[in-house]
């Protein structure tokens, strides 16, 4: 989960570059996506901090773990924005796909609870309709 965390902070932080970067003919589309694509973000940061780890009696992770590995997730900055597109797109598939991993891993050890795979479901399911929506974009 914490890496969800530094994930989701990465989506973030990505599309507020692409948000006051944009420039041409279709800057004020590009900008609303931009702003779209990282809407709520922060409150399922927040969810999986009460839900995940103090709801389970955890400690919640430092801001510095997270931000320090969110870093590791940013896609390599350029002024082309049908790059960075493809590049916010990308991090939402691997996002996805880190999301499945958590549901899919289970063991004994590692159970995630139902609250928990809900929460993920809603994530999972924001993060496919903003993917839906970088595809249109990107066409």
């Amino acid at each position: 989960m914490k890496e969800l965390l530094s994930r989701l902070l990465a989506i973030t932080n990505f599309s507020k570059t692409i948000h006051y970067n944009c420039k041409g003919e279709n800057a004020y589309s590009d900008h609303l996506l931009a702003d779209k694509i990282g809407d709520g973000l922060d409150t399922f940061r927040d969810d999986i901090n009460e839900i995940c780890f103090l709801g389970e009696g955890l400690d919640t992770p430092l801001s510095s773990e997270v931000l320090t590995s969110a870093i590791s997730f940013l896609p390599e900055e350029t002024q082309d924005i049908n790059s960075l597109f493809r590049s916010l797109d990308d991090l939402l598939v691997n996002t996805l796909e880190h999301i499945q991993s958590l549901i899919d891993n289970q063991d004994d050890e590692n159970k995630i609870s139902f609250g928990e795979e809900n929460l993920l479901g809603g994530i999972a399911q924001d993060l496919q309709l903003k993917h839906g929506l970088l595809v249109l974009r990107l066409k």
